[in-house]
């Protein structure tokens, strides 16, 4: 039975089970701290889709915890975009004047390299220019960071730019796209603080959150 008011100005709390509470130790890895945390997001997935609520708030979650319990995605984000059969999904920290988002999440740094190719670079560039526009930005302008020192410097210091960065821009301008050819990684971020850019591409978790959590820790926002 459905309890909630669904009421502003009103604090629902639902519970998803009945848990041994008791038995959870602070500060260790265990089952079933994994199991209460995949029952909450679950249960605000089945929310969402019924159209009572409008949004959803995650605490953080202990990755290893949920893994006990049989979860195969690496974090909320992809949870959430299977559990909706989403055909996408976006991270965005939103800090100052700066809206960051990210071709890889949770993955070693040596898979989000090779995972960070023209083609997925290009797709993430055609979802945020789709996301930006829902939301009343007529013309985002896109920019994209380097993966390499110096982006490379012309394949000194590695391809990836000249190999996937440079041509998923130059297709996502042939498409229309107001995208920025990609800029070093550690100007960038610099760079678009200032509100130059609408959308700037990360192409790894601590690429944009060192910078985002650098100037405000506290009052960085992750959106998905």
């Amino acid at each position: 039975m459905d309890i909630l008011k669904y009421e502003f100005g009103t604090i629902d709390v639902l519970e998803t089970g009945n848990y041994d509470t008791d038995s959870i130790e602070w500060g260790k890895v265990q089952k079933l701290a994994g199991q209460m945390a995949i029952d909450w997001i679950m249960k605000s997935i089945e929310l969402g889709l019924a159209g009572k609520v409008d949004a959803v708030s995650t605490s953080p979650i202990n990755k290893q915890s949920i893994k006990l319990v049989g979860v195969k995605e690496p974090g909320q984000t992809e949870i959430y975009q299977n559990a909706t059969k989403s055909p996408y999904a976006l991270t965005m920290f939103s800090c100052h004047k700066l809206r960051v988002f990210f071709v890889s999440r949770h993955m070693s740094l040596i898979d989000a390299v090779h995972f960070a190719t023209k083609d997925v670079v290009l797709d993430f560039v055609r979802n945020i220019n789709k996301e930006l526009k829902s939301v009343g930005i007529e013309n985002p302008l896109i920019a994209v960071a380097g993966s390499n020192p110096h982006n490379g410097d012309n394949g000194l210091f590695g391809r990836e730019e000249i190999d996937e960065l440079f041509p998923a821009v130059d297709a996502a301008k042939a498409e229309g796209i107001n995208a920025i050819d990609p800029i070093p990684g550690d100007s960038i971020f610099n760079i678009g603080k200032s509100g130059k850019f609408d959308a700037i591409l990360s192409m790894y978790h601590d690429h944009g959150h060192i910078a985002c959590k650098t100037l405000d820790f506290e009052k960085s926002v992750t959106i998905t």
